[in-house]
């Protein structure tokens, strides 16, 4: 972040995008986790039906292979931290105003609102591509039931 003052004008046209920037981080990191856990639940859904239904060929031994890994990515996506830097405490802002003036203040909350945005984007970034490799190996395992069907 820059170390140059932030102008008292452009202080105010920078709340409203920057606490518009967190609702929306924390959107998706809700949205992410909403769908790590419904690839674990497919997983889950989907490994029941391969051990209760296993055939006489042996790609469901693969297929169950498959949806470990999704699993194991999509509960990794799901324990890794997501938006939960989402603005000071307002009990240390009550009480800063005993001690410092609204101008300083201001400037505090400014700050610490663009590094909780920061620390949210670094965050995130790495959830999405743990999805998408949960996603895969969901599909992969999937097609191998679908082609040991076939061969059977």
């Amino acid at each position: 972040m820059s170390t140059k003052a932030i102008a008292p004008r452009f202080s105010e046209d920078l709340f409203p995008l920057t606490l518009n920037r967190l609702q929306r981080q924390t959107a998706r990191s809700g949205a992410l986790d909403g769908r790590a856990l419904g690839v674990i639940y497919l997983d889950a859904l989907l490994a029941a039906t391969l051990t209760v239904g296993a055939g006489v060929y042996e790609l469901w031994i693969l297929a169950l292979v498959l949806l470990g890994l999704s699993f194991g990515f999509a509960f990794k996506a799901l324990r890794n931290p997501g938006a939960e830097q989402i603005g000071p405490c307002i009990g240390d802002v009550l009480k800063a105003r005993e001690t410092h003036d609204d101008r300083t203040i201001r400037a505090w909350l400014l700050d610490d609102l663009i590094d909780d945005v920061e620390a949210n984007e670094q965050a995130l970034a790495s959830k999405g591509p743990l999805i998408g490799r949960a996603l895969t190996f969901l599909v992969l395992a999937v097609l191998v039931e679908l082609a040991g069907r076939l061969l059977q």
